[in-house]
């Protein structure tokens, strides 16, 4: 079983891959596990035109791969410059191979974010859970809310209904700075993390699993 969620994240300049859908299936050619076909848009989310290189980046839990030669990319990627007028959006789509390399059975998570000389504007991340046998849902509903107050992350939600039993936050590149793991965690610790949007993956004592986002 693969079980996937998603989440998008977002900053107001620089450059930015939007997340439009994505799609999971069996690799049935290379018989080597699932292939994430992720379909965005890439935007320089800034008035001036950005002319110089443009690649991209793939990550999970224990593996980074600054190079995209390694998984496919869309045609404007590489060492030769390209030019983006301001907020002008091109296509991309992304073709990341889930197998035993670099993924183990478990949760884990996908990014993939632009490298360039400008700020990250936006990146893209999808959550997964690889299993067997091989099927795919989506991520329910938890009834629950949050804040961020005074450098915490504050849950609020109803101990009979759910039960928060592991807390993981990823700043927009996929790293995780900070896990807990518990019963019943209502509160999580930022400690020094700078400011900036993070996300935050939950997952209850049933095993139901959600995903937010939040801005220090």
């Amino acid at each position: 079983m693969l079980l996937a969620s998603l989440t998008v994240s977002a900053q107001p300049a620089g450059i930015a891959v939007k997340l439009l859908s994505y799609n999971i299936t069996p690799n049935n050619v290379a018989n080597i596990g699932y292939t994430i076909t992720i379909n965005t848009e890439v935007t320089n989310e800034d008035s001036s035109t950005y002319t110089g290189t443009l690649d991209f980046g793939l990550r999970n839990s224990n593996f980074v791969i600054n190079d995209s030669n390694v998984f496919n990319k869309p045609w404007y990627s590489g060492l030769q410059a390209i030019t983006l007028s301001g907020f002008e959006t091109v296509p991309a789509i992304f073709s990341v191979e889930i197998d035993a390399q670099y993924f183990a059975p478990g949760p884990d998570v996908v990014v993939v974010w632009p490298i360039s000389n400008k700020p990250i504007a936006d990146s893209v991340l999808i959550f997964i859970n690889v299993q067997n046998p091989s099927s795919i849902e989506d991520e329910t509903e938890l009834p629950f809310a949050y804040t961020v107050q005074n450098n915490r992350l504050i849950f609020s939600y109803d101990p009979n209904d759910i039960d928060f039993k592991q807390v993981r936050i990823f700043d927009i590149t996929g790293r995780m700075p900070i896990a807990y793991m518990g019963s019943n965690i209502v509160e999580v610790a930022l400690g020094n993390l700078p400011r900036g949007l993070y996300l935050c993956e939950i997952l209850t004592r049933d095993n139901q699993r959600k995903t937010i986002k939040f801005v220090l």
